[in-house]
């Protein structure tokens, strides 16, 4: 049945479902989506290890695509265009370029050149065949010599070995039988290489304890968009409950603050949410010893009043 929306991961519910393998085990749940607008067909990445498209990394953005574009989801899994059209049915095409590849076809009329007068001042110029019979015959430089007299230019023959699926490139030099090998180097963008997470690690992490949200509740919910815990300001200034509330609502952060965090954040860079809550857990500790550091010492201030 034809459709308008296909979705990609590892999911059991996605109509192109990528094996659920150690192999493929980088790939999301829900890796992507193609959509077809108009004559267009676009790709959606919305998944932690992007995808790589023709060479190039696309993460967490809308590009378009064509048939027989190389799309690998993140970088262990291609995508194979005969699944694609199986749920699309028809497809638009890649569109084409036209150039004229004739540079001598002119438009417009032709006009002819005209002879140059030989009665009117100017440079003036001479035979260059003629010259060279009055000079005489030229030496011949090393590297005609080479080439039995030709007055051609001599070149070197390289001869490269395909070096995208890797290996070396052999160069060889004129005059000699050997070859010698250049060590294949690789590109220094590596797409796709690097914030190489599982989705079970990812699972781990999210469902793991936010000692940042634990730690500073409501504050850290307005730095993530998470605004609900700002009830907590209003429930303080009730004797008892407030402090009851503070107490549970903290605990309620700690236990779902990544994943909230991280369904907040659209989806971006797992690196890098693993780092800031990292920065948040440290921040948090230093807020709680302050406030524990100061009720201590407002205490004392209170008890040596009484």
């Amino acid at each position: 049945m034809a459709t308008n929306l296909i979705t990609i991961g590892r999911a059991t519910d996605s109509l192109i479902c990528v094996p659920d393998s150690k192999e493929f085990e980088t790939v999301s749940n829900n890796h992507a989506t193609l959509s077809l607008v108009g004559d267009k067909m676009l790709y959606r990445d919305h998944s932690t290890n992007g995808t790589i498209i023709n060479g190039q990394k696309i993460h967490n953005r809308e590009v378009e695509v064509h048939p027989g574009d190389h799309v690998i989801l993140a970088a262990v899994y291609p995508l194979e265009w005969n699944d694609v059209r199986q749920h699309f049915g028809t497809m638009p095409h890649r569109p084409t370029v036209e150039r004229n590849i004739r540079a001598d076809v002119q438009q417009g009329p032709v006009v002819p050149p005209v002879a140059p007068n030989p009665h009117i001042g100017g440079r003036k110029t001479e035979n260059f065949a003629n010259r060279a019979a009055m000079n005489g015959p030229q030496p011949q430089s090393a590297a005609n010599s080479n080439t039995g007299g030709s007055h051609s230019r001599a070149t070197e023959n390289f001869n490269r070995m395909d070096i995208q699926g890797g290996g070396a490139a052999a160069i060889s030099y004129p005059g000699s039988n050997q070859q010698a090998q250049r060590p294949y180097t690789p590109p220094q963008n590596a797409a796709g290489q690097a914030n190489q997470w599982t989705q079970a690690e990812i699972d781990r992490k999210l469902d793991g304890w936010c000692w940042g949200a634990f730690f500073c509740n409501w504050i850290w919910g307005v730095c993530h968009k998470v605004y609900w815990p700002l009830v907590l300001i209003l429930l303080s200034c009730i004797p008892y409950v407030g402090i009851v509330a503070w107490l549970v609502i903290s605990v309620m952060l700690g236990l779902k603050g990544n994943r909230l965090a991280w369904d907040a954040s659209g989806r971006s860079d797992f690196d890098a949410f693993v780092k800031s809550q990292r920065k948040w857990t440290i921040a948090g500790a230093i807020y709680f010893v302050v406030c524990i550091g100061l009720m201590g010492w407002s205490m004392k201030i209170f008890l040596d009043y009484l």
